[in-house]
């Protein structure tokens, strides 16, 4: 009985000192830049919609550490978007520009698995990706799923993560006559994270 008991507990404590040897909850920042555009760009009878600026990318980030090399992350990223409509008409001396800024937050939540624990430690992840929007582009999907890749640098007490994220979004809610998201998107972050 005292054997098992002895077993038991070592087990248990080889297993509890695999999964917790590093600190198993991180919290950091990522921030990057989209490498598409938001909008895909469509002219109709004088009138172009297109993205003008691709922006920028920035918000928090959680890690849960597990065994065996893998994590969950938990994204909350701040991306605004840009629509603009360029309106021609030659017959009415028309030629006008809109532009509009809109807030899209984004909430990817991936599985990582890194390929060793090393000073530069390669990964990928994949999961689901959700996103709430304001205004004018409450169209877009609300829902998608995003691959990465990455190589995570140690320097000292922080971790370096830059990496490459796909993002396939589903159909537009609605339909719009002129306008509509690019379904695919592709955007450049680095994560820092202690």
């Amino acid at each position: 009985m005292l054997a098992n008991f002895l077993k038991l507990s070592s087990a248990v404590f080889a297993f509890s000192t695999l999964c917790f040897s590093q600190r198993p909850i991180s919290f950091g920042v990522k921030a990057g830049v989209p490498i598409t555009d938001a909008f895909t760009t469509r002219s109709q009878f004088g009138e172009t919609d297109y993205s003008a600026s691709k922006m920028y990318i920035a918000g928090a980030m959680l890690e849960l550490r597990l065994p065996f090399h893998l994590a969950i992350e938990v994204d909350g990223l701040y991306r605004p978007v840009n629509l603009t409509t360029h309106v021609v008409d030659s017959r009415f001396g028309i030629d006008h520009t809109f532009s509009d800024d809109f807030k899209s937050w984004e909430f990817p939540v991936l599985a990582k698995y890194r390929f060793a624990t090393t000073a530069f430690t390669p990964y990928v992840e994949a999961g689901p990706n959700f996103r709430a929007l304001e205004g004018a582009v409450s169209f877009q999907s609300r829902y998608g799923a995003t691959l990465g890749a990455g190589v995570e640098a140690r320097l000292s007490v922080l971790r370096i993560a830059p990496e490459f994220r796909f993002t396939h979004w589903g159909n537009d809610i609605e339909t719009r006559p002129l306008t509509s998201s690019k379904r695919n998107q592709v955007e450049f972050l680095v994560g820092i994270t202690l």
